[in-house]
């Protein structure tokens, strides 16, 4: 009896596999194909492939992103946009990319073949194809109270956002700090960013800009800082575990203080790093900018931001940081350093 019964389980086994290998071999076969090297296939529709990662899509576990590195190759049935390092645009392309080879077969034309360190996206955003502007930024608040001996009351507002397409790229930034120590205000500032970036033709690692930033601090009786200046800058890194840029020119700043008025021209640097080499969409980074008086040499302005972000739900995210502002005049040398931590959403 009990033979009969696994005998039975078997057979009832086989036949739902080959029903089910009936029904979804016609998907299976036009459907594009990832082979691994474990030797593991999926079988799916390809979302996006950068230079380091594919994003894959499967009828059983949803998005998939695997690195290329682990990847033997990759066959589309599907039409892509293939767009190139050197920026030529393949649209409704079938691809077969094996090891360091690739060929591409674009629609009504011939196979072309090219080493696959000359891909840079399959299926890249429209931005990247000269299709309208990315548009990211993000918005972060930070609130720290003390009740004990002393009575703190300390809040923090900061946001940015950019908007870039191939040629162009805007920057807005803004913060509003304040804070109260047993009823007393101790601090009120407030920043505004507003920057213009125009890339060099042929050559998207360089540009030159323009840039306004305004800032008041009522503490150090400084109704108003404006700093007009252009620069040049350049992308040394952009990938998904390091991008670093850098700026470097001149500005007029002019200083409103509440007893005093005061203008000078000086040399304007900004150096921004992050990195995502901690995975998870966790990232370190450090955005650090000087302006320094050329008449007055010893008059230097250093602000140096360190700090870690990581992801908490959907958009939000939580950041932990480290401030340091350090002003040196001809009257003082001052350093301030602020430990803060945020919950902010991104875009």
């Amino acid at each position: 009896m009990k033979t009969q019964i696994k005998q039975t389980i078997a057979t009832t086994g086989k036949f739902l596999g080959q029903f089910l290998t009936l029904i979804l071999c016609p998907l299976w076969l036009n459907a594009d194909q990832v082979l691994l090297k474990n030797g593991s296939v999926l079988f799916g529709t390809l979302i996006r492939a950068e230079s380091e990662i594919v994003i894959f899509e499967t009828p059983f576990a949803g998005n998939l992103s695997i690195n290329r590195k682990n990847i033997q190759s990759m066959t589309t049935d599907q039409s892509v946009t293939v767009l190139l390092e050197d920026g030529t645009v393949l649209p409704e392309c079938r691809i077969v990319s094996e090891k360091d080879q690739m060929q591409i077969q674009p629609a009504g034309e011939e196979e072309i073949s090219l080493p696959s360190a000359d891909l840079k996206m399959i299926n890249p955003a429209g931005w990247m194809l000269g299709e309208g502007y990315e548009w990211s930024g993000a918005a972060r608040f930070g609130l720290d109270l003390e009740r004990g001996g002393t009575k703190k009351d300390e809040w923090h507002l900061e946001a940015s956002s950019t908007w870039r397409n191939l040629k162009n790229r805007y920057i807005i930034e803004g913060e509003i700090e304040n804070e109260q120590r047993d009823g007393n205000e101790t601090e009120n500032n407030w920043s505004a960013l507003l920057k213009y970036d125009r890339f060099f033709k042929g050559n998207k690692e360089n540009y030159r800009g323009i840039k306004g930033f305004f800032e008041s601090d009522a503490m150090a009786d400084l109704d108003l800082r404006m700093t007009i200046g252009s620069y040049l800058g350049r992308r040394f890194f952009e990938n998904r575990y390091f991008t670093l840029q850098a700026e470097l020119g001149p500005v007029y700043v002019e200083e409103d203080f509440k007893t005093t008025d005061e203008d000078w021209v000086g040399l304007s640097w900004n150096i921004q790093a992050e990195s995502g080499i901690l995975g998870h969409a966790t990232k370190l980074f450090l955005t650090h900018d000087g302006n320094q008086n050329l008449d007055s040499p010893d008059v230097i302005f250093l602000n140096t931001r360190i700090g870690l972000s990581f992801p908490l739900v959907d958009n939000l995210e939580a950041s932990i940081q480290i401030d340091y502002e350090y002003e040196s005049t001809e009257a003082e040398d001052t350093l301030d350093t602020s430990y803060d931590w945020t919950i902010g959403y991104i875009w």
